[in-house]
């Protein structure tokens, strides 16, 4: 195989290997995220969106916390009839609020949500949605304090949570808000029942974690030979702790300087990724043990950490891997 072909693919597959395909798989396209980040504007005609920005007073305390100088992220989306559209935007828009958690109170977090609503839409609207933001805020609750959650199994606490949603919050909604991330915690687990099982060869595993990949529309391990070879070298390197320059001068030797300073560039946000992964556990570890705080509230203030330390996307990875109790699983590094 040429050089030139074996560039194209070696940051990815190295990323792959690394474990980061998860971030990218998480990542949003341009499309998503020019919508995110959408200015004020009135109400579109018939899908009724009102974008998640816009100008807050200024003892608000958005405007003067920890999420001072932000964009309020997420929009409100209402159907023909007028009535909430539960999707991954409003779940955005919730959570944004609840990250105010420990800064205010419960109560100051849904006033801050009926001023920002209020300042969109119509009482009746803004009631609408208020009604969706209460029916989140106690699935939340009762997750804290149902016992499977508290299972050792992952797979136990998966289906709770499954179960939680769609009793509390239905099937709309469930699906509306959680979709993603319960796909990427189902496949987790399927990833890891493969990997554990002693009675499969490691050849038998590679076939099934790659129909996987599959399965789930991840098709960047269409070249085979680029991913092994990838892979072998990126744990070459790490099992002899090369440092930056010697990394540089391998890669370069294989895979040509552009394709290394891609993998450098890599190493970065492996690294970068890594210590925010490790101060987040860290803080987490701090407010599970704080028994001071009651459970609704700690899973507020676990919300509002997340928030802080992570985008988005990121944060949907992290709360789909502490479902399953894998949270030590995003961790790029061996």
């Amino acid at each position: 195989m040429k050089r030139s072909t074996l560039a194209t693919g070696v940051a990815l597959a190295a990323a792959l290997a690394a474990g980061l395909w998860w971030v990218s798989r998480s990542t949003p396209t341009g499309g998503e995220a020019s919508a995110t980040a959408r200015t004020d504007a009135s109400v579109q005609s018939d899908a009724g969106t009102a974008p998640g920005t816009g100008r807050d007073a200024a003892a608000n305390p958005l405007k003067v916390g920890s999420l001072r100088g932000t964009e309020v992220d997420g929009e409100v989306r209402f159907a023909a009839d007028g009535s909430v559209i539960p999707d991954a935007g409003l779940r955005r828009l919730f959570d944004y609020f609840l990250s105010t958690m420990g800064e205010t109170d419960a109560a100051g977090v849904r006033g801050l949500l009926r001023t920002y609503l209020q300042s969109r839409f119509d009482v009746t609207r803004t009631e609408r949605v208020l009604a969706v933001f209460d029916r989140y805020v106690a699935y939340q609750r009762a997750l804290m304090d149902a016992p499977g959650a508290r299972s050792s199994d992952p797979a136990v606490r998966f289906a709770e949570a499954r179960r939680l949603r769609r009793s509390l919050l239905g099937e709309a909604m469930a699906e509306g808000f959680f979709a993603e991330e319960e796909a990427l915690a189902e496949l987790s687990l399927k990833r890891r029942d493969i990997v554990a099982d002693p009675a499969l060869s490691a050849e038998r595993k590679r076939e099934l974690l790659d129909a996987l990949d599959r399965e789930a529309g991840y098709d960047a391990r269409a070249d085979a030979e680029v991913a092994d070879l990838a892979a072998r070298q990126a744990e070459d390197i790490e099992r002899r702790g090369l440092n930056a320059a010697q990394r540089q001068a391998e890669r370069s030797a294989l895979w040509g300087p552009e394709a290394a300073q891609r993998l450098a560039a890599l190493d970065a946000q492996q690294a970068d990724w890594d210590a925010r992964v490790l101060r987040y556990i860290e803080a987490r570890n701090r407010l599970l043990q704080d028994a001071r705080l009651a459970p609704a509230q700690r899973t507020q203030e676990i919300a509002a950490l997340r928030a802080r330390m992570f985008t988005a996307p990121e944060q949907r990875r992290i709360a789909a891997l502490e479902e399953i109790g894998q949270l030590q699983a995003a961790l790029s590094s061996p």
